[in-house]
């Protein structure tokens, strides 16, 4: 096997593990979007609850002074 054989076959792996490395990426990205769409509701809820308290608790100081 010469020169260039050897070349274009190490071409072509490293071609290919990159194309495998990017499919397994977007499908990593793609499945943390899922994720995050699904716990979206219950983190919105989460930020509503515990800014409702913070509000609560203002308010509450504010009347004592």
């Amino acid at each position: 096997m010469g020169f260039f054989d050897v070349f274009i076959k190490t071409w072509q792996v490293r071609k290919s593990i990159q194309i495998q490395e990017s499919i397994e990426s977007s499908l990593e990205s793609a499945r943390q979007q899922r994720e995050l769409d699904s716990n979206l509701p219950e983190i919105i809820n989460e930020i509503v609850e515990v800014n409702s308290s913070w509000e609560s608790e203002l308010e509450r100081r504010r009347r004592e002074k």
